[in-house]
């Protein structure tokens, strides 16, 4: 019967310590630190990986900037995210769901997605931190390789729609769920 009690006992014991030593994995991926860009030139604060750190870049498509960030070499998967900020768009709340399913479309357009594809696209709502808005996943084209990919756009009342969005190797975006979130749920306007 001691012995019995004692088997108990340790088996309490080691499933604890697995709980304990799951939640604290848990608490510390909340934590992690992470690189806070203020891109004044895009009116963002955008969030990235510091651990490691991912490589940033501030480009231009014509004269509208792009913030791309990138995973370091040799990091597993190797996947990307960009940021635009569009600004410049004035939009009521009814034009909005029509001009963020364009975006989403284009998006996909870019990634060489083909057109029976694009038209059967699942847009869902979405938010991130204070944006509110859309997202939409598919698999594309990326360098002649395909890649899964993910694409935002949403805004906060009074401002206009920013667009981000992550790709990974096929099959592989969902490695990057804690990333996508960290950052994703910190990407604020800067104040004026």
């Amino acid at each position: 019967m001691i012995y019995l009690y004692f088997k108990l006992i340790l088996k309490l014991l080691i499933i604890s310590s697995v709980s304990l030593s799951l939640s604290t994995s848990y608490a510390e991926r909340y934590k992690r630190p992470m690189q806070i860009h203020k891109v004044k030139r895009m009116g963002l604060e955008i969030w990235t990986e510091q651990e490691p750190a991912w490589n940033t870049e501030l480009m231009l498509n014509g004269k509208k900037p792009i913030f791309v960030a990138h995973t370091p070499f040799l990091s597993y998967p190797p996947s990307g995210m960009t940021w635009v900020n569009h600004s410049e768009v004035e939009l009521t709340p009814d034009e909005f769901p029509s001009i963020a399913r364009s975006t989403l479309e284009t998006a996909a357009k870019n990634y060489r997605v083909s057109k029976e594809a694009i038209s059967t696209l699942k847009i869902t709502p979405a938010n991130y931190g204070k944006l509110i808005g859309f997202e939409t996943n598919f698999t594309g084209l990326l360098d002649k390789k395909q890649v899964d990919v993910k694409v935002f756009t949403g805004r906060t009342k009074g401002k206009g729609p920013v667009t981000m969005q992550v790709y990974a190797p096929k099959g592989k975006l969902q490695h990057m769920k804690e990333q996508i979130r960290r950052s994703w749920e910190h990407t604020q306007y800067l104040e004026e």
